[in-house]
């Protein structure tokens, strides 16, 4: 795909964006229509959209349905992949694999046929197809099957613990939060909890970037990109 082309584009970009009721998602769709170089923000969510906007428009539907992935392609630029699960809502190994696995991998996959240009896309700090730890392991394989599709671009962000409100309780990373605002001046940067929206901004920065290639985007580059 010809670069150049991208460069003109700039001011009509066009996302999609999976995983807008997230903590990330929503925060990345909520910064993308205050930005006035994206001409269109369309949202695949399973919820109904709870808000309207001229640039906005939502869909909802089954995100493991390829058919449905790829009826909202059309014309997209770039794909800001938010979708995430946790063993709360989703307690089976496989149920959890399809969806922050084979959602992410499906979509990069239909998305080589297509003008996508750039997918951004919510990994995890410690993500490693190695790893003996099932979420670390799971979020390697993602990237790695991510990676190996055709999309000129594709850039992996892995924050450590997301500071942001929620309506589900978790009780680790509210632990791990309180920790961190205790140990804040001493905890580096690569591993100091991170903000739901610095993770969109750092997002939105990296998007307009045009160079081809695959990039990891670390928890301490999250920090440094959204203070810009």
């Amino acid at each position: 795909m010809n670069i150049c082309i991208h460069v003109i584009e700039l001011s009509l970009m066009k996302a999609l964006v999976i995983g807008a009721t997230g903590a990330v998602g929503s925060e990345v769709v909520k910064q993308l229509l205050e930005a006035k170089n994206w001409k269109l923000v369309r949202v695949l969510a399973r919820s109904p959209q709870t808000f309207t906007h001229n640039r906005l428009e939502w869909h909802q539907g089954n995100l493991q349905n390829d058919e449905f992935i790829s009826a909202h392609l059309d014309e997209i630029t770039h794909i800001f992949m938010c979708i995430g699960t946790t063993k709360k809502k989703t307690s089976d190994k496989e149920e959890y694999k399809a969806i922050d696995y084979g959602i992410p991998v499906r979509t990069a996959e239909l998305a080589e046929r297509t003008d996508v240009f750039h997918m951004l896309v919510v990994s995890a700090i410690g993500a490693n197809p190695k790893s003996p730890v099932f979420y670390s392991k799971l979020k390697g394989e993602m990237e790695r099957d991510v990676s190996a599709s055709a999309v000129p671009r594709i850039d992996f962000f892995r924050p450590s613990t997301i500071i942001a409100y929620r309506d589900e309780k978790r009780p680790f990373e509210e632990l791990a939060i309180r920790i961190d605002r205790l140990l804040a001046p001493i905890i580096p940067l690569r591993y100091k909890a991170v903000h739901a929206a610095q993770i969109a901004k750092a997002m939105l920065i990296k998007a307009t970037e045009i160079d081809e290639g695959r990039y990891i985007v670390s928890n301490k580059e999250i920090h440094q990109i959204s203070k810009l």
